[in-house]
């Protein structure tokens, strides 16, 4: 690795490992490992805020040095693969800091352990001596589990150690494994499909963002779960392995629901280039959903939230609905409900009508990237009720590989604008910075961009 970018990754090493130790003292001034159950002295959470968003911008600003400012041309992804893993097992080390959702998952493990419904009851179920209970955020007491059956399955797997502690060191180790697995198909891709000259830039792209290292491999977000599928689904896609991107796409799907808008698009592209893969997908896809779907139904609409979307707006932060529930604050709480309603309703709406003209148009594997990448943005900026920064790792598998100079400028500013809400305190902030980043996106796709080299150019 060349000196230059040797002190580059240097220096993010040394912002993760301030990180680190920013939680570890947290850690020894309140005696709780949890974030959410001790209320913190105004001076001591903004101290830890400052230095949270000094060492996250420090991080970020030097990923950002390494993608645009470094020569990386004549580098294979080879030389920072060891690097890439090094930094990823030290951002591991840290304690939960701008997250408790581990807790969550780990409470819906204990519940599904004990044979609790953990699609119809929340965490606050448990018994109030429950060691798993204690650490959850109180306001997700009552919020039933999302997430799909291989979570469930995972989170109950977690669980055997016993006790909140080993189970979140095993939890937050399978999430280091992942983020390694992820790395790995991410290489190969890089590797086979991608010109020589720009295959470095691509894979650190992915494999040294600053919110997949943070997100995945030091706060565990079962998120890191479904980008494995879709990286894989990318991949084998990419080969024409056809069922079996399927099935990688399945097992995404069946991690998180979010993901399943890609299978509309994945079987548009098929029934234009293989019918007869696309009838047998198709028929095991609807097979599927009729058996599937009532339960399914039910547990998307938590996350669509178009009935009760602001009966609590603490809930729910940093969207564009947000903010303009506050504006409408002097109407009175039914006008708030009801104008939010119908821009979710709306919104969703268009965004489908959009998915169609899209899926119309998917001819090549790269316009399915393409497709979900644009409909994955408009969902998590412009539609849904709440923004959180690892939602940004959704966009990640179909952003990596894209031609367009553009999508990568603005997927490392997007990186480095998002670790700004773990320093929000209040919601209208947070939801004036996803209109920020809403309008970056909309300048990006609405101005021409001139055909460039082969591959994606980043320069």
């Amino acid at each position: 690795m060349p000196n230059q970018n040797n002190r580059i990754f240097q220096k993010m090493a040394a912002g993760f490992l301030g990180l680190v130790i920013l939680s570890y003292l947290r850690f020894f001034i309140y005696q709780d490992i949890s974030l959410d159950q001790k209320p913190l002295q105004w001076g001591h959470e903004v101290w830890i805020h400052i230095a949270y968003l000094s060492f996250a911008w420090f991080i970020a600003y030097h990923f950002i040095a390494l993608l645009f400012h470094s020569n990386l041309e004549q580098l294979s992804p080879k030389n920072f693969l060891v690097a890439t893993f090094f930094i990823h097992m030290l951002a591991a080390l840290t304690l939960p800091l701008t997250s408790n959702d581990i807790f969550s998952n780990l409470a819906y493990g204990e519940m599904s352990h004990l044979h609790m419904d953990i699609y119809t009851q929340g965490a606050g179920s448990l018994p109030i001596s429950d060691p798993f209970r204690s650490l959850v955020t109180p306001k997700w007491f009552s919020t039933p589990m999302v997430y799909g059956p291989i979570i469930e399955y995972l989170n109950r797997w977690i669980v055997v150690a016993g006790h909140p502690i080993p189970s979140m060191i095993l939890f937050k180790t399978f999430s280091l494994i992942t983020a390694f697995a992820t790395i790995l198909i991410l290489y190969r891709y890089c590797v086979e499909f991608i010109p020589p000259s720009h295959q470095t830039k691509s894979f650190l792209f992915f494999a040294m963002n600053p919110l997949f290292i943070w997100e995945i491999s030091s706060q565990a977000h079962n998120d890191g779960l479904m980008i494995l599928g879709l990286v894989l689904f990318v991949f084998l896609l990419k080969k024409n392995f056809h069922w079996l991107a399927f099935l990688a796409l399945l097992f995404s799907i069946l991690t998180k629901y979010i993901a399943l808008p890609l299978l509309f698009f994945h079987l548009c592209y098929l029934f234009r280039n293989f019918k007869n893969h696309f009838l047998g997908i198709l028929l095991i896809s609807l097979a599927a959903g009729l058996i599937y779907f009532p339960s399914l139904y039910a547990r998307v609409s938590l996350f669509l939230i178009f009935s009760n979307v602001h009966v609590n707006p603490l809930i729910l932060l940093n969207s564009i609905s947000q903010l303009l529930f506050h504006a409408l604050a002097i109407t009175g709480s039914a006008v708030q409900s009801q104008a939010c309603r119908l821009y979710n309703l709306g919104t969703m709406t268009l965004l489908s009508f959009l998915g169609l003209y899209l899926g119309y148009r998917t001819k090549t594997v790269e316009e399915v990237f393409r497709s979900t990448f644009i409909c994955m943005a408009l969902l998590i900026l412009f539609v849904s009720p709440n923004y959180e920064p690892w939602h940004y790792l959704w966009l990640l598998p179909f952003s990596f590989q894209q031609e367009n100079p553009k999508i990568h400028r603005f997927m490392a500013y997007f990186a480095m604008t998002s670790v700004a809400y773990y320093t929000v305190p209040v919601s209208i902030v947070g939801a004036g910075i996803t209109t920020f980043i809403f309008w970056m996106f909309l300048k990006m796709i609405l101005q021409k961009t001139k055909k460039g080299p082969e591959g994606p150019v980043l320069v």
